[in-house]
Parts: structure tokens; C-alpha cells; sequence
């Protein structure tokens, strides 16, 4: 088992890069929206009784309270977990955010391969170049490709969990 370290996200609570780590089956990764969208699956925790439960979507309002505050995230995700070797070893670049074109912000593993300046090639037509390590642990990391696609385009065209071997 590989030693977990501890992170801080940027103004947030420390936590265990550990705890990013799980087994997710394919046949729960949904590849479109729920039509109508309200009737997506609701998880809620109970706090008095420490259980979860599932719910719809719909039924959130019998959950809410005068006063209550209803978040809506409506972040998109990035599909792109960037598995690669170097030096033998198994690397991973996880994309949380784009900040620029061909420029993102990234979890990576093992963090001592990707210091400022390391630029690694991560498939046949595309390499990265780390341009910053922030405190909490991410990276900027800005990609560069040999063909005439760019990174994003390739990342949606592609829509995989290993987009470095296709390249």
C-alpha cells in the first residue's frame, strides 16, 4: 500500500490524498443526464441516526427547512485521468480545472517526479511541462501536442480514463 500524504486545498480542511483513491465500476459512471433531469438519484445523511439514504432529486424539497441554503454545482467535469510511465515507474496526471488553453490545474502521482520545470513526454504526440507546485500539493502543468488538435479537444473527443495511451 503506498504511504498517503496530507493535503490542504486551498482554504479548506487538511485531508488524505488517500482518501481521492477508490474502485468506481464503469456501470455507475453515468455518460449523459437523467431525462426529466429531477429524477437523478439524491444521496442524503441523516445526522441524528448516521445513516445515508437515496432519495430522487425531485423529492429534495421535503428535505429542506425555512431558512436552508440549496448549493447548485454546476461545474463540469473533466474526463482525464493521464496514466503514463517514466523511468519504469507508473505516473498519473488527474486534471481538476482548466486555467488556460492547454494549461491546467492537476493532481499528480508520485508528486517527486513533477517539481517546476520537469517536462515529461505522456504519449506518443503529447508532453506536459510542470509550470508551477503550489503548497497544497497541485500543479500548473501545460500541455503541448505534435498533431493539430489541442489538448481540450482531444480530452472531449476522447472522453477516457487513459487518455495517454491513445496517443
Amino acid at each position: 500500500m503506498r504511504k498517503s500524504r496530507i493535503i490542504a486545498l486551498r482554504g479548506m480542511v487538511k485531508i488524505r490524498t488517500s482518501q481521492f483513491d477508490y474502485s468506481l465500476p464503469k456501470k455507475f459512471i453515468a455518460e449523459s443526464p437523467f431525462t426529466p433531469r429531477d429524477s437523478s438519484k439524491l444521496m442524503g445523511f441523516d445526522t441524528h441516526s448516521d445513516n445515508v439514504f437515496h432519495e430522487k432529486f425531485s423529492d429534495v424539497k421535503s428535505f429542506l427547512k425555512k431558512g436552508d441554503v440549496l448549493v447548485v454545482n454546476k461545474s463540469k467535469v473533466i474526463p482525464a485521468r493521464i496514466i503514463f510511465e517514466k523511468d519504469g515507474k507508473r505516473c498519473e496526471i488527474f486534471i481538476l480545472k482548466k486555467i488556460a488553453d492547454n494549461l491546467y490545474e492537476v493532481l499528480v502521482k508520485p508528486g517527486k517526479y513533477f517539481h517546476n520545470g520537469s517536462e515529461f513526454k505522456v504519449g506518443k504526440s503529447i508532453s506536459c511541462k510542470v509550470e508551477n507546485v503550489f503548497e497544497d500539493g497541485t500543479r500548473m502543468i501545460s500541455f503541448k501536442s505534435d498533431v493539430l488538435e489541442d489538448i481540450d479537444y482531444m480530452l472531449e473527443k476522447n472522453r477516457t480514463n487513459a487518455l495517454a495511451a491513445l496517443y
